[in-house]
């Protein structure tokens, strides 16, 4: 009878211990205005907020000593293939649903510092702004894909390390949608 018990909790403790997904998955590699930029995290997600049908994706790299965050993040992605022009877009309400009805792809740039915003960077207009949907597998919810943006500081914190300009070029991503 002891075997009996002990086997019905063991099989018990195997088969209730799941493993927890972390949302960050996938990897990316890219140029920072000539020099690597070492990520620390990647996740995309369905772009819930208005349709499944569009995805967003979220690349950071976070010094741990200094608690600040640079955040890249990519917004209204489409599930197919193709090549897409990145330019600013500015919602004068800050609504929902302004954003909502923007069908464009977006990209932001800015930092944090233990959550609180710092510095913020917009798109500059009139350069080959891109990202390029090389794949995406519906099965396994996959995306793979490339990009080049050059951003301008919008606001910038007064002890700020970061130039006017940022480039990220050779951009190259493979994400999971979450």
């Amino acid at each position: 009878m002891k075997i009996k018990i002990v086997c019905f909790f063991s099989l018990l403790f195997l088969f209730s211990c799941q493993k927890e997904i972390s949302p960050y998955w996938g990897n990316a590699e890219m140029s920072f205005n000539g020099s690597k930029w070492e990520i620390t995290e990647l996740m995309g997600t369905l772009d819930r907020r208005c349709s499944e049908e569009k995805i967003s994706l979220i690349i950071q790299k976070t010094n741990k000593l200094s608690g600040i965050t640079e955040h890249l993040s990519f917004s209204h992605i489409p599930k197919r293939q193709g090549i897409y022009n990145i330019s600013h877009v500015e919602w004068t309400d800050g609504s929902l649903d302004a954003y909502c009805k923007n069908s464009q792809i977006c990209a932001y740039f800015n930092t944090l510092e233990f959550n609180a915003s710092m510095d913020t960077y917009i798109i500059l207009d009139n350069l080959q702004n891109y990202l390029e949907i090389t794949d995406f597998d519906k099965n396994s919810k996959e995306i793979k894909g490339r990009f080049y943006l050059v951003f301008i500081v919008r606001s910038q914190w007064s002890q700020s390390v970061l130039p006017d300009t940022l480039r990220f070029t050779e951009g190259k991503f493979h994400a999971r949608v979450q």
